[in-house]
């Protein structure tokens, strides 16, 4: 599934989480500061640091959702534009 097979209320609803927002802005601010708090010692901790560094990204594409939503419902409004154009 992506933002493209959502309709226009869901969108709004994505953009509307605050609650979810702050809960993974603050475990991303966790994972920030035990990365810089992890000595690596051995591939385990190396492995560590890197999984904490993806879910890092990931919570910060989490994040980035309310300006894709945003950017999806732009091009939705410039296809409805460029359609009725046509007529």
């Amino acid at each position: 599934m992506t933002l493209q097979d959502l309709n226009k209320e869901q969108l709004d609803r994505l953009m509307s989480s605050k609650p979810l927002t702050d809960l993974i802005t603050s475990r991303l601010e966790d994972i920030k500061e035990d990365d810089f708090k992890r000595r690596v010692f051995d591939v385990e901790g190396m492995l560590k640091r890197e999984y904490n560094r993806g879910m890092a990204s990931a919570y910060e594409s989490l994040l980035n959702l309310p300006e894709a939503v945003k950017e999806e419902l732009d091009l939705r409004d410039k296809e409805k534009l460029a359609r009725e154009k046509k007529k």
